[in-house]
């Protein structure tokens, strides 16, 4: 069974059924004032750049200098060794150092991490 593909605006390129959805608000707009406009707006700007939820860190047991996020990808897993923070990113063997501490190893964990969640959603 193939997947239909939705039909796109043409004057913005969302998918038309994002369009109607916000048509709708903005004729609620003139019904029931400004409010309904700033939601059209919200809206729009959420479609425009989706967010990926951050990672949740924790220790695992018996762990208190290793902190590990679990995602659908596998574990990433830091830790800081003299003041350099490193990362293994899922199913690898070993870490690799980040050039800075721990918090810059979890930052490199989560644009690695947020890298692979919008590498898979369809976009401009």
């Amino acid at each position: 069974m193939s997947k239909r593909k939705e039909m796109t605006c043409e004057d913005c390129g969302h998918p038309i059924s994002i369009c109607n959805a916000l048509a709708s608000i903005m004729m609620a707009e003139e019904r029931h004032g400004e409010d309904a406009m700033e939601k059209a707006g919200y809206l729009r700007r959420d479609l425009a750049a989706p967010k990926v939820k951050p990672l949740e860190w924790h220790f695992p047991e018996h762990h208190d200098t290793v902190e590990i996020a679990s995602t659908i990808f596998g574990e990433y897993t830091v830790w800081e060794i003299n003041g350099g923070g490193y990362l293994r990113r899922p199913n690898e063997e070993c870490g690799w150092p980040v050039g800075g501490d721990i918090n810059s190893a979890k930052a490199a964990a989560q644009a690695d991490y947020s890298r692979r969640i919008l590498s898979a959603l369809e976009g401009e």
